[in-house]
């Protein structure tokens, strides 16, 4: 723990940011805020950068409860590269891209983190086959057991 923090398990994509963002169950809204908060959610600085330039209000929101942000290292720019090349993505889809899905895909296959992201960014990331990754409402079913099990 650091600083009042848990240790990340986790890291978020923009299209699962803004799911969190959007969702309109309380509980659901509620258990994100609260690992958000507590760090183990963590969300890759360009993947912040990416949500607050496409959906300005909701990072507003969000921002006050995003306590890990993960600043992107060598390692990871060489992890993205590796799972382009890998894919044939070729990090050329749009001049407006900034690519943090293989940037967020990078820092979970290096530092063996799960990738939350929404049912329809779900194919893509496994097509990738590079790290753990969950829907964020199947990952938020299994917190509870997840919970249960680390203190028995």
């Amino acid at each position: 723990m650091i600083d009042g923090s848990l240790e990340c398990s986790c890291v978020v994509d923009c299209s699962g940011l803004s799911e969190i963002a959007s969702t309109k169950s309380d509980n659901l809204k509620s258990l994100y805020l609260d690992r958000l908060s507590k760090g183990i959610i963590g969300v890759p600085t360009c993947v912040w950068q990416e949500f607050q330039e496409l959906y300005e209000d909701q990072a507003v929101a969000l921002e006050p409860y995003v306590a890990r942000k993960i600043n992107m290292k060598k390692r990871y720019n060489v992890g993205a590269a590796s799972i382009a090349d890998k894919t044939n993505s070729r990090f050329s889809q749009s001049p407006y891209d900034c690519h943090s899905d293989l940037y967020a895909a990078s820092i979970c296959s290096i530092e063996k983190y799960t990738l939350l992201t929404t049912s329809s960014q779900l194919k893509g990331y496994k097509d990738m086959a590079c790290c753990e990754v969950s829907e964020l409402v199947a990952w938020a079913n299994g917190q509870g057991t997840a919970t249960k099990k680390k203190t028995d």
